[in-house]
């Protein structure tokens, strides 16, 4: 038996994947909760409905592979078939993180805060070019290319 998967007429985005107890209740092409019904014939998968879901879409005749998803942060874009780089998302990221690091030396600042006048400033310049860092990161698609600054 094969299985059935429910698609997005519009992207081909597949929304459910699953072998139906009573087949005759989805016949190819019809729609069921606004969604299309296609059948894989083919035999195209045989595992995990999720994986399916997440690896496939269907281009108004058969299920297509989606290209690989590069490192970082990308959202498939159902009208090119191809990963874009979400720039919102991954700034998002890198403020949250760099926003932790400002938090885990805000006592470097306080007047009691048991650093010489020097190292004070070490953690000043440091701070700063945290605050500095999503303005510096253009060309950049992944947390990991990030060149951090160092703590003092």
């Amino acid at each position: 038996m094969t299985n059935c998967a429910l698609v997005n007429g519009d992207t081909g985005e597949v929304k459910s994947f699953f072998m139906p107890a009573e087949p005759e209740h989805y016949p190819e092409g019809s729609t069921h909760s606004g969604l299309v019904v296609r059948w894989d014939t083919t035999g195209t998968f045989e595992g995990h409905a999720g994986s399916f879901i997440s690896e496939y879409y269907h281009d108004g005749e058969v299920f297509v592979k989606r290209p690989v998803k590069p490192h970082g942060v990308y959202n498939f874009d159902w009208v090119t078939k191809e990963w874009v780089f979400n720039s919102e998302l991954f700034i998002s990221a890198v403020r949250q993180i760099r926003d932790g690091y400002l938090a885990a030396s805000d006592w470097s600042q306080l007047s009691d805060a048991p650093l010489a006048e020097s190292d004070k400033y070490k953690w000043q310049e440091y701070r700063q070019a945290l605050r500095d860092l999503p303005e510096t990161i253009d060309g950049i698609h992944a947390i990991d290319q990030i060149d951090w600054p160092v703590r003092p």
